[in-house]
């Protein structure tokens, strides 16, 4: 990224620090040149980099939201494309949306996944894929500061934990006061100025999760007693234009669709309704019971129609989650072949370097050939001087010594030295040429041959043999 992006990025990622925090941190990394590397970013004000982060989040929740069986890679070539086709003073690389995915609280598939139900009305299918309250509760606190009619965090507070405490249990729950400088605003009592900022930025209808929060919020509060701010605010779900049209087309539907419709209940209460009417005022006629009946069973086929919609996307959903997992799978499997391969190659290259330079020092020039000397005496063929023999033995081992760190190994005992140890130094330290028939701890032992090391670790322990005690030394 060049100087510009990094900013951007650096905006991105501080976006709810204030204007002296901000240009602290960058004046650390562009010294002098912070305030002017902000200005050409078009990022300078507060207002301004808050503005950035939540147009970008809002069409990344809406792209995410669109299209749910999209992987990392196409969320962020879909969000470079829509964003750089607004009319936005910041143009975005492939590089700075997959920094901003990766920060996001949508980073992951399950996340993603949660949010998507929650955005379908759907709390317990959003806990299948992520059970803590993280993304429900920033969700509400965004959605009750745009519907409320002052930006009174208190307010904006008490709704969220109501609603918090319908879903989620005691243990569970966490006060939303805690999720508020995560999504970019700050405690303060009355007027909320970076609410207020916030709702005048963004429009309600631009928030694909409000209809879903709407519908859980209905759901849940028909099993819990409701405060009267969460009643009054229940009541004006209905006068939402698009929620109107989109979810609460009639009061009888919205009780049908949100219970997964129960059809033939339903259908009896429409019917107990009407022969009651009948009974009562006697003008009902049998038109108006048919056409009870036919709205009735239009809100069930509407029902089951978005049942099975909704069915078969999560179906797809499954099988792309699962085939994608699989595939990742095969992948990591035929990644770890090609490096255990890899590390085999590498581990027989260098024992061939190790051999390799073994032999040279041993049967070439630079070892004076001393294996071919050697070779020529298991034949039987002696120099004149014995004392060559010691001497090419000798040059034998110094050199297995400077190639290898071959050494012999005896516990600074010497040959044939008889010595005490304890059983348990005797397992550890020695190699014994029978079994030890002493019973007592210590045990008395001859050394019989050298044990090696090979860099400067012991690979052939020593070889003793057990040296009974006599009944007179035991005297």
């Amino acid at each position: 990224m060049n100087t510009i992006e990094q900013v951007t990025d650096f905006s991105l990622k501080h976006f709810g620090k204030g204007n002296e925090r901000i240009l602290e941190l960058l004046f650390q990394e562009y010294g002098e040149e912070a305030e002017n590397l902000l200005e050409a970013a078009s990022l300078f004000s507060f207002e301004k980099r808050s503005n950035f982060y939540w147009k970008l989040q809002t069409l990344h929740e809406k792209i995410v939201f669109e299209n749910p069986l999209a992987d990392e890679e196409m969320l962020i070539s879909l969000l470079n494309k829509e964003w750089n086709n607004l009319n936005e003073p910041q143009k975005l690389t492939i590089e700075l949306c997959s920094c901003f995915l990766s920060r996001s609280i949508l980073k992951d598939r399950d996340a993603r996944n949660a949010f998507f139900y929650i955005c379908n009305g759907d709390l317990e299918g959003s806990k299948q894929f992520n059970s803590k309250q993280r993304i429900f509760t920033e969700l509400l606190i965004r959605y009750f500061v745009c519907l409320l009619e002052e930006e009174n965090d208190l307010n904006v507070l008490s709704l969220v934990d109501e609603v918090i405490s319908w879903d989620y249990t005691a243990e569970e729950a966490e006060p939303a006061q805690q999720f508020l400088l995560g999504i970019g605003f700050r405690f303060k009592k009355g007027i909320n100025d970076r609410m207020a900022a916030y709702k005048r930025l963004i429009n309600i209808d631009e928030l694909c999760f409000v209809n879903g929060l709407q519908k859980i919020i209905t759901n849940s509060s028909k099993h819990h007693k409701t405060s009267d701010s969460m009643r009054s605010l229940i009541g004006s779900f209905y006068n939402h234009s698009s929620i109107a049209e989109k979810t609460f087309v009639t009061e009888g539907e919205l009780d049908m669709e949100s219970n997964d419709m129960q059809p033939i209940e339903k259908m009896m209460s429409i019917i107990n309704s009407s022969d009651n009417s009948m009974h009562l005022v006697g003008a009902t006629t049998e038109e108006t019971v048919e056409g009870e009946l036919n709205r009735a069973l239009q809100s069930i086929q509407r029902a089951i129609g978005k049942m099975q919609s909704e069915g078969q996307l999560l179906v797809k959903h499954l099988e792309e989650e699962n085939n994608n997992k699989l595939r990742i799978a095969e992948e990591e499997i035929k990644r770890l072949n090609i490096a255990l391969d890899q590390e085999k190659e590498r581990v027989r290259q260098t024992e061939d370097k190790v051999l390799t330079n073994l032999l040279k020092s041993l049967g070439g020039i630079k070892g004076n050939y001393l294996l071919s000397d050697l070779f020529e005496e298991s034949q039987g063929i002696k120099p004149n001087n014995p004392n060559i023999s010691t001497s090419r033995l000798v040059n034998l081992f110094s050199n297995l010594s400077l190639a290898i760190e071959l050494e012999e190994f005896s516990n600074n005992k010497e040959m044939d030295e008889i010595f005490i140890v304890t059983r348990a130094e005797l397992i550890k330290n020695y190699e014994t040429n029978g079994p030890i028939s002493t019973d007592s701890d210590e045990i008395k032992v001859k050394l019989l041959k050298y044990g090696w090391m090979l860099n400067n670790r012991v690979i052939i322990p020593p070889l003793v043999t057990e040296i009974k005690i006599s009944n007179r030394e035991d005297k």
